[in-house]
């Protein structure tokens, strides 16, 4: 059974959390005063009087990054990173303070950590009230101890990512849920967040939010964090919130939604039978080799990582920008696959009869007109270019080649979204004139934010059922889908 101490984590938390005072050191002008500390956001703010000496050295400092300081609280000493900004400087109209000056970070670390040392890391994500679980996952049973007491047991998930392990877990302390990840195996401080920033995308591009804000970052030289070394404060970027989920062992939340926009009368009733029979037993649990792996791909592709987060937050946009946004992260997807699996798309006209029937008249006749000077040296390079590039592959051929390699059939509704890519990246929208705009918005972004989904699933090795969500929302597109809410890939 694997088991857990949260006490001395959450006793370094918390001792952050409250400071309100504090010496600083490090530049001149925080030094030998009273520092006022809050916490606004994901950044702990300085607040101090300053005297009209000191105007002209911090109003230099404002344009800048600070270099590093330190801060003082009884026998704890933190380290403010380089990088703090001075956010608010003004008059105070006192004689003898005539300034007051405030310090933001994102970023603050007990000063026993070194950070170019290994060490076990246990990343912190306070996530307010909001829920999750685990049933969609294979998860693990362990024991939690906090507070001198033994909780009941709590799920986890197992990530092997680079021949190592860490485990992905939820828990509620004074009303406030908690996402943790714990590494089983020493690392370096970047290689603990870049892998925890995975872990987050990877499970938020499943369930459609990505928890970020803030996170509380413990180091420890033994791996039951009992008597942890310090802990390092990271601000991250705003949590994202997507409309749509990909993936569910929840039949009910997806067949029954859809049962009652056909029927609204016995539509539940008559598809709970349905899903007792077919779907409770059909919809297996994400499995945990193919999760490490989409963690793994997160990791490893920074591209990948933005396209899934591009894929997530897309949907809160405002209708026209989502499909540029879709398109964006669908090309970006596209070509990582095609580097990856070293995918060559056709030509449009076969290389061979091009290579020696075709382009050696195109040349010819380019040679002839540069020897009877008919065209300058520009318009000649302009032409030349063109004939190089004209037995290009398509866009089409080219974007349908990770779909080939991964086996996933493109139906033709599909294909034509994929063609809007190149509209919508121009400002055109592919909206015919007798077509309800926002509609036809709509639809086409719910595919290609499928098509995302689908190439990225597919790249880790998933074999099972997503969320169709083209037929989930078929109501508001307005169009026939005669398709299950479930889509095998």
């Amino acid at each position: 059974m694997i088991e857990k101490w949260l006490d001395p984590s959450m006793k370094l938390i918390f001792e952050l959390q409250n400071i309100e005072y504090c010496k600083m050191f490090g530049i001149p002008f925080v030094e030998q005063r009273d520092i006022s500390v809050s916490k606004g956001g994901n950044q702990f703010k300085f607040a101090f009087y300053t005297e009209i000496s000191e105007y002209q050295q911090i109003n230099n400092a404002k344009s800048k990054n600070l270099e590093e300081l330190g801060l003082s609280i009884n026998d704890n000493v933190y380290i403010v990173p380089k990088g703090a900004l001075i956010t608010s400087f003004k008059d105070n109209f006192t004689e003898k303070l005539a300034f007051s000056c405030e310090i933001s970070t994102q970023s603050i670390y007990s000063r026993d950590i070194v950070l170019d040392q290994e060490y076990f890391y246990r990343y912190i994500i306070p996530i307010g009230n909001a829920d999750i679980n685990y049933r969609d996952f294979h998860s693990y049973r362990f024991d939690l101890y906090f507070q001198d007491k033994k909780t009941a047991p709590i799920d986890l998930l197992k990530v092997f990512s680079n021949n190592k392990e860490y485990h992905f877990w939820k828990t509620k302390i004074q009303d406030i849920n908690y996402l943790i990840i714990d590494s089983t195996q020493t690392c370096n401080f970047n290689e603990m967040d870049k892998i925890s920033l995975s872990i987050l995308v990877s499970y938020g591009f499943l369930s459609g939010v990505i928890h970020l804000s803030e996170a509380y970052i413990i180091a420890s030289n033994e791996p039951f964090f009992q008597n942890p070394k310090g802990l390092y404060y990271k601000g991250l970027r705003n949590t994202i919130k997507g409309q749509y989920t990909i993936f569910t062992t929840n039949a009910y939340s997806v067949l029954v939604p859809i049962a009652k926009n056909i029927c609204p009368e016995d539509g539940e009733t008559r598809v709970i039978e349905i899903i007792k029979k077919k779907w409770v037993n059909k919809i297996d649990c994400f499995n945990e080799k193919v999760f490490s792996s989409l963690v793994e791909i997160i990791n490893n592709y920074e591209a990948i990582c933005r396209a899934a987060m591009m894929t997530v937050e897309a949907s809160k946009f405002s209708i026209d920008i989502q499909l540029a946004t879709y398109c964006v992260a669908f090309e970006t997807i596209c070509k990582i696959i095609m580097k990856k699996c070293d995918l060559k798309p056709p030509t449009v006209i076969q290389k061979d009869i091009w290579d020696t029937i075709l382009k050696p008249q195109f040349d010819h006749t380019i040679n002839k007109l540069r020897g009877e000077n008919i065209l300058n040296k520009e318009q000649l390079e302009f032409i030349q270019n063109k004939v190089n590039s004209f037995n290009q592959p398509t866009n089409k051929d080219t974007l349908m080649q990770p779909f080939i390699k991964l086996g996933y059939n493109l139906s033709q509704r599909e294909l034509e979204c994929i063609k809007y890519r190149n509209l919508s990246l121009h400002g055109i929208l592919p909206v015919k004139e007798h077509e309800d705009e926002i509609d036809k918005l709509f639809y086409t972004n719910l595919v290609m934010h499928k098509l995302c989904c689908v190439l990225i699933l597919k790249l880790v090795g998933f074999d099972g059922y997503i969320i169709n969500n083209v037929k989930l929302y078929e109501q508001n597109i307005k169009k026939k889908i005669n398709e299950c809410g479930f889509l095998k890939i």
